[in-house]
């Protein structure tokens, strides 16, 4: 993982299919012998009524719910997109809403609903999300699980940071930003994986136009991940995005991200990162798995609504 490069759209489509199980009983007809005489006995078939039973299916685990939809969940052996097939049933399930440092709450689940506008792209969750207090800003993300979201220790940092001030700078070269001036916005030290090594998350910015629009060139929005492997640091972007003219009468727009909750979202004891990105006109979340220390972290869900 020397710099694997994430660009993040508005959804991220995973492959393979998850739902509810059922088991059925079915009776069988036999043929049966009346031995209560001692006369030769007559071959007699009695059938036996045949029966179904099905279980009602389960409460769904693991279904991952977001602002702006329902981005997917884990069926045991891979992330099932809600984008690309209908999300299993819920029943009484109830949801965690998990944020970056604040407590985790709980809600019940709410009614999936599928709309035809095609604004969003994926199911909406029915969950009465917290409303932003303004734009953009990240919200919480919520998931069916009875599991510990958060087994390994989680550190929001001083934003006053020179070493990763000058890591900003070295990632941006050859492009247009103008990293004078900039800010580190989120830095984030925690251990996704529970190995023991620590991984580090930080987000920077140079935006001066935060309804997004007509954003001067050369401003940016950059999230990235750096870890030591093999007595080295290396860094893996999530996101990049800076703003250059674009003929018009103003000059860009901008598209920020930011981290929105770090947690164990598929119950296997290692985290994932949830991401929040935005522009004028929509936002979406993106969900990033540390595969491992060659391919870094994947995004492996997303849900998302714009024009």
């Amino acid at each position: 993982m020397k710099q694997l490069i994430v660009l993040v759209a508005l959804t991220v489509a995973a492959s393979a299919c998850g739902g509810g199980t059922a088991s059925n009983q079915t009776g069988s007809t036999l043929p049966v012998l009346d031995v209560t005489t001692t006369v030769a006995p007559p071959s007699t078939t009695t059938t036996i009524t045949t029966t179904t039973t099905t279980s009602p299916p389960a409460p769904v685990s693991g279904i991952i719910a977001t602002s702006t939809g329902i981005a997917g969940w884990w069926d045991g052996s891979d992330w099932v997109s809600a984008e690309v097939t209908a999300p299993p049933l819920q029943l009484e399930s109830e949801y965690q809403f998990v944020y970056l440092n604040d407590p985790i709450t709980v809600q019940s689940a709410g009614q999936i609903t599928f709309e035809d506008s095609g604004f969003c792209a994926t199911p909406d969750s029915g969950l009465a999300f917290p409303p932003l207090a303004e734009f953009p800003q990240t919200g919480p993300i919520a998931i069916s699980a009875d599991w510990d979201l958060r087994p390994h220790r989680i550190e929001l940092l001083s934003t006053d940071n020179k070493t990763y001030e000058e890591e900003t700078k070295k990632l941006l070269e050859g492009t247009e930003a103008k990293t004078n001036g900039a800010e580190l916005v989120q830095v984030i030290r925690t251990d996704l994986e529970g190995d023991g090594i620590i991984e580090v998350i930080i987000t920077a910015e140079r935006i001066t136009d935060r309804n997004l629009l007509g954003s001067k060139t050369g401003e940016f929005s950059i999230v990235f991940l750096r870890k030591v492997i093999n007595d080295e640091v290396q860094t893996a972007i999530l996101h990049q995005f800076v703003a250059v003219n674009d003929g018009v009468d103003f000059e860009g727009f901008m598209a920020p991200a930011y981290v929105t909750a770090v947690a164990d979202l598929n119950g296997d004891g290692k985290m994932e990162i949830a991401m929040d990105s935005f522009y004028y006109e929509g936002s979406s979340t993106t969900i990033f798995e540390y595969m491992n220390d060659d391919l870094g972290p994947v995004a492996v869900l997303g849900a998302g609504c714009g024009a």
